[in-house]
């Protein structure tokens, strides 16, 4: 007879269990049959209007050191309640400045758009002393070509400066394209390898991510991360830029 309330209290917790997983499976097909709606509001040009204007505007701030960012919305901060709440303005705060940010990013940019557009820009600076990051290829999954995705990435970390951080791409669990990320990181980290750039394993940090509560690091799209999301990228990267930055400082001076 004692055994009939451990019998009862474990049908509950299983009861609680399958309630709570119903519901999260809801709330996640809620969200997919919602995705594209939420794309586009996100990537609506007065949306995008309003991370450039801020971006642009703190460039003119000045700086110790410079920060380059080089890459697509997500490095925009698309997704985030406000621009500063992306890794870029999370990497800003968090490494000792003060730091010059100068954001080339562009919203929607393939490799081969970032080659174009940021590279001339990217070669107008003066970045022997400057930390660069670059987030790209998210875009490239969309329709993805190996050959064409190694022959792009090739051509834009080759214009790469030698010190520049290269993220390989975060875990997709929740879209189309996700099922492409582990092929395309496989050829960034072989292209970084040759050119002995840095790599940062964007995607160790969010795979690690239970799929549950990798749910709740994702703005509505389930594409881009939210603030959660961002504060996740700016943990993976804030150690190898803190080590540029004092790589940069304890250089001697000639």
């Amino acid at each position: 007879m004692a055994a009939a309330p451990l019998a009862r209290s474990s049908r509950d917790g299983s009861s609680r269990a399958a309630l709570a997983a119903t519901v999260a499976v809801g709330l996640l097909a809620r969200r997919i049959l919602g995705r594209e709606l939420a794309n586009r509001e996100l990537l609506s040009a007065d949306r995008v209007a309003v991370h450039r204007r801020y971006w642009e505007e703190l460039a003119q701030r000045p700086g110790r050191l410079l920060y380059v960012a080089v890459g697509d919305s997500t490095a925009q901060g698309i997704g985030a309640g406000h621009p500063s709440g992306s890794y870029v303005g999370r990497l800003e705060r968090l490494l000792p400045g003060p730091l010059r940010v100068i954001n080339l990013s562009v919203t929607g940019a393939r490799l081969s758009d970032l080659h174009s557009a940021v590279v001339p820009q990217l070669r107008a600076l003066e970045l022997d002393d400057a930390l660069v990051t670059v987030t790209a290829g998210i875009a490239d999954l969309d329709g993805f070509a190996p050959e064409r995705f190694s022959a792009d990435a090739a051509r834009l970390l080759d214009a790469l400066p030698g010190h520049a951080l290269v993220s390989d791409l975060p875990a997709l669990p929740f879209t189309p394209v996700g099922r492409h990320v582990p092929a395309a990181n496989a050829i960034l980290r072989d292209l970084a390898d040759a050119r002995d750039l840095a790599v940062v394993p964007l995607y160790a940090a969010t795979r690690r991510l239970a799929h549950l509560r990798a749910l709740t690091h994702r703005s509505a799209d389930l594409l881009h991360p939210n603030d959660l999301g961002y504060r996740t990228w700016a943990r993976a990267m804030v150690g190898p830029a803190r080590a540029r930055l004092d790589a940069v400082g304890n250089r001697p001076s000639v």
